[in-house]
Parts: structure tokens; sequence; C-alpha cells
């Protein structure tokens, strides 16, 4: 993503949608592309705190996608013996 983008994303698609409630919490990834200036600078003017994960931790993080997610993908692949799934 490059920055014009991250913007765009920001003000058309986050603020759009995030509602007038301040503060509000936006957690990100740490990838490189998500550390653009002029976003940062627009969330601190909209009270919003941005929050970036560790890197290589997500997966350790997001307990849906190991907990709940995960065996019900499996279950599902076995159920309907979708083509790839495993046995």
């Amino acid at each position: 993503m490059n920055d014009e983008i991250g913007v765009q994303w920001f003000t058309k698609v986050f603020l759009a949608n995030c509602g007038p409630a301040r503060p509000q919490l936006l957690i990100l990834d740490s990838h490189h592309s998500h550390e653009v200036l002029e976003m940062l600078e627009l969330a601190k003017n909209e009270n919003v705190h941005v929050f970036a994960l560790p890197p290589h931790t997500t997966h350790a993080l997001q307990t849906l996608d190991r907990v709940v997610f995960k065996p019900f993908k499996t279950a599902y692949k076995v159920l309907y013996r979708v083509p790839g799934g495993q046995p």
C-alpha cells in the first residue's frame, strides 16, 4: 500500500465508519506501509490512537483465528470434502 492509498483508506473508510465518538483506537500490524506520517497526523487530529502490533506476533494475538476459525475451517473441509481438504 502506498502512502496515498493509506491516507485515502483512513479518511474514506476508517473515519467514515468509526462513528463520532472519540477517542478511537485503530490497531494495525507494524508493516512499514502503515507508518505514513500524513495518516498518523490525521489520526492525531481526529483523536484516533494508532497502535501497531509488534512484528511476528499477530498469530498469537488473534485468538479467534486460532481457537474458533481454524478448527471450524478444518472440520468444514473434512465434512464436505473440499478439494485439498485434510481427511
